[in-house]
């Protein structure tokens, strides 16, 4: 069958042979003729940036370019938790503190790339009641979707997934995006509402949407429709079968819903479908199986990534000095770490509490990034940002709070941006309060530090290992595994040092130092510190350290490096 009017996946009638449900690709949307509107034209009909823009916005940015191809994604009101949304709000109000419209067309597709492409992740788990999985249900989007095509726009491809639609169009004429997206969702939201004797909205009312930038986009966006139904994990998988349809297309059928041959104790279904069901662990709507452990990925930290990590505690510096906790420097601090994730793709939250300090109960916030990884143990990485009050105005903080704060950002976007798989569950805590006011005591310092650790013990979580980075940054590096650790992680320490070359960095030290890890300490987690409490202007001298000494040109990419490869070394032993 040619597909010259677009590729949509939509359940048909017909059961398979196999006795599941069947999915047909449909294509009736025809093609325009073979002279100059051949269908799909590629002269002007894609975004320029040279040419005016008409930009709407909710809560989303929304643009539309005359009649230009868009690719627009909508969903289901229940087909993301509350706490999702959540996260992915105060995420992007973070964002756009830091990135200000008007946008240019670098910023917007980076505001996708970040945003759209995480709900696009999100909704693939198949949360909520995934109505579109009644065939009846898709077949009223379908033919919504097909009605007014070669009128008031034209159909590229759209795939309807149980819980979400994507479409690629184009406007005809002075029809617009919006408009165009209204009738739709208006119009299926009355039909299956009245057909499941149902009231109340049905459509989430932001939609995602993008312009195609060129050819090649256009074709990148054909593929994802096609690839989505293989991709979707929350019940619904989409294979094909060797049986055609009684349309004479080619059928699809939902491995969650396969019949196997026989009814006994032994039976088994089709074998090409068993590997593929097996190996996507395919459950009902909305389950998320356990996935299998299919091997960590080895982690890496270059000279490059170094440079990356000064890079960032440039911008930190730059963005937010001083740093000071309870002040609005801190503030700034904690969005501005919360963004500098987002621009790499990683969520971050805000963990705000109230603890009791020398001056009363004050309010303090942590910035907390949770990178999943296969087992359900979590490994706790910690850096606070915070600067010692009392300093000067200009206060740097740039090896204290600034270069460990820089190194987890970095790491981040290592595992983020090269989906690399961790063993264990990865918990970024940027913490709040490390710095005490008067002298440290239970309701002065280490408040971030201990209000984490209150609530992982509080929450039962299970953690494999707290690993904190301080002062990391010092050209002349000499890290130090203070006495107050967990015996196995110093001697891990010392052993992935070893094994990443850089032993003669880092010793063991006889004393004990009151740090982040000490909380988590006493709480009876596992932790370790590493530090160079050794930062000054000769060899074995600390006078840089809570001093406007501690400055930028004071920290260098080759010792973020070195303690990059230390740490990324004993994530990979452990």
């Amino acid at each position: 069958m040619q597909l010259n009017g677009g590729q949509a996946f939509l359940p048909v009638s017909e059961a398979s042979a196999n006795g599941g449900q069947a999915f047909l690709p449909v294509s009736e949307a025809k093609p325009k003729s073979t002279g100059k509107n051949a269908y799909p034209p590629f002269d002007s009909t894609f975004y320029s940036p040279m040419l005016e823009t008409e930009t709407r916005r909710r809560h989303l940015p929304h643009w539309q370019q005359g009649q230009v191809w868009c690719f627009v994604t909508w969903r289901l009101k229940d087909s993301l938790p509350q706490n999702k949304l959540g996260q992915l709000s105060d995420e992007k109000a973070a964002w756009i503190k830091f990135n200000p419209e008007p946008w240019d067309e670098a910023t917007a597709n980076e505001y996708h790339r970040i945003f759209t492409d995480k709900i696009d992740e999100w909704l693939d788990q198949g949360s909520g009641a995934c109505v579109l999985r009644d065939p009846e249900n898709a077949r009223i989007v379908a033919d919504a979707l097909r009605h007014f095509d070669g009128q008031r726009y034209d159909l590229a491809s759209f795939v309807v997934m149980p819980n979400h639609v994507h479409v690629l169009f184009r406007p005809c004429g002075e029809h617009t995006i919006s408009d165009i997206l209204k009738t739709w969702k208006g119009f299926t939201a009355r039909e299956i509402n009245k057909r499941m004797k149902t009231q109340g909205s049905l459509w989430q009312s932001e939609s995602w949407d993008r312009l195609v930038r060129n050819e090649q986009h256009f074709f990148k966006c054909m593929q994802y429709i096609r690839d989505n139904p293989h991709n979707f994990n929350g019940g619904q998988a989409f294979l094909p079968v060797s049986e055609a349809s009684a349309n004479g297309g080619q059928a699809f059928l939902p491995v969650s819903e396969a019949k196997p041959e026989s009814t006994g104790k032994n039976a088994c279904p089709p074998l090409f479908l068993l590997t593929i069901a097996c190996a996507l662990g395919i459950l009902g709507c909305g389950k998320a199986p356990e996935p299998p452990l299919l091997g960590a990925s080895r982690l890496v930290f270059t000279a490059e990534n170094g440079t990356n990590a000064f890079n960032h505690v440039k911008g930190l510096v730059e963005n937010c000095t001083p740093r000071d906790a309870m002040t609005p420097g801190a503030e700034c601090a904690a969005e501005w770490i919360q963004a500098r994730l987002a621009n790499d793709g990683v969520i971050a939250t805000l963990d705000r509490f109230t603890s009791d300090t020398p001056n009363g109960k004050r309010d303090f916030v942590n910035v907390m990034a949770d990178l999943p990884g296969e087992t359900r143990e979590v490994v706790v990485l910690l850096s606070h940002f915070d600067t010692k009050s009392g300093i000067s105005e200009d206060f740097q903080g740039a090896n204290d709070g600034g270069s460990s704060t820089g190194l987890l950002i970095e790491l981040a976007r290592i595992i983020s941006s090269q989906r690399l798989s961790t063993k264990y569950n990865i918990l970024f805590a940027f913490t709040d309060g490390e710095e005490c006011r008067v002298r440290y005591g239970p309701n002065d310092g280490l408040h971030g530090s201990k209000h984490l650790a209150a609530k992982l013990k509080r929450e039962g979580v299970k953690v494999k290992a707290v690993i904190l980075v301080d002062m990391i940054g010092d050209r002349d590096l000499n890290i130090m595994v203070p006495r107050n650790g967990t015996g196995w992680l110093r001697a891990l320490a010392l052993k992935a040092a070893d094994a990443a070359g850089c032993r003669d960095y880092i010793s063991l030290c006889d004393g004990d130092i009151l740090d982040d890890h000490q909380p988590f300490l006493d709480a009876g987690f596992p932790a370790v510190d590493l530090i160079d409490f050794t930062y000054g202007s000769a060899p074995g001298l600390n006078d840089y350290w809570h001093t406007p000494e501690d400055t930028l040109d004071k920290i260098s990419p080759e010792s973020l490096t070195i303690t990059g490869k230390i740490l990324v070394e004993m994530l990979n032993q452990l």
